[in-house]
């Protein structure tokens, strides 16, 4: 199970599109550094609800 997040000036079809550079957007970048995103949906399962909250309990723990 994973989840990814990124900012959208660093994308290629947004780059090509959009003519954004990677220096673009520097808030978005260091937002997106911090931030945690969590693989929860309305379809999964309870075990797999529960392995999500170990492994955050788990790295919030330290």
């Amino acid at each position: 199970m994973w989840s990814a997040l990124y900012p959208l000036n660093l994308l290629p079809l947004y780059q090509k599109k959009y003519s954004y550079c990677r220096g673009d957007f520097p808030n978005a970048k260091s937002s997106f550094q911090c931030v945690v995103s969590l693989s929860i949906h309305p379809v999964l399962k309870d075990e797999d609800i529960d392995l999500v909250i170990e492994v955050a309990r788990s790295i919030l723990a330290g």
